[in-house]
């Protein structure tokens, strides 16, 4: 599987698809989550007499919140019709909007790293622990 195939197969972007349909589905994903924000709330009001369980949904918000930020921030670095193999045949190359590309890969940093931890996915990360030794 190439890295094409996991962008097309993961978000649905493929060289056709425009940059503002790119931030929309980003838009999108930042409304989820502040709707899941609300709704976790919600519990808390409800079990916030329970430690436990408003610690938990309290760290749980922190995280969610982390993925609207970032999909937000995703979302900015999206914009125009341009499609994103936006190239004319026999014609030279255009430079990339820096602000543009900086955001968007700022945005999906963001919620990859707290998705995958400071660890998971780093590639300087070669620590062995015990349990995966042989």
């Amino acid at each position: 599987m190439s890295f094409g195939d996991m962008i097309t197969g993961t978000l649905g972007i493929k060289a056709e698809t425009k940059k503002n349909e790119i931030g929309a589905y980003f838009s999108k994903i930042a409304e989820t989550m502040k709707v899941v924000k609300v709704k976790l709330g919600e519990i808390i009001e409800k079990n916030g007499h329970y430690p436990k369980v408003k610690e938990k949904v309290e760290e749980f918000i922190e995280k969610i919140s982390k993925i609207e930020e970032g999909a937000k921030e995703a979302a900015l670095g999206a914009s125009g019709n341009d499609t994103i193999g936006n190239a004319v045949k026999d014609q030279a190359a255009k430079a990339a909007d820096i602000t543009s590309v900086s955001k968007l890969v700022k945005g999906i940093k963001g919620i990859v790293g707290m998705v995958l931890g400071e660890k998971e996915g780093n590639a300087d990360n070669n620590v062995i622990t015990e349990e995966k030794k042989i």
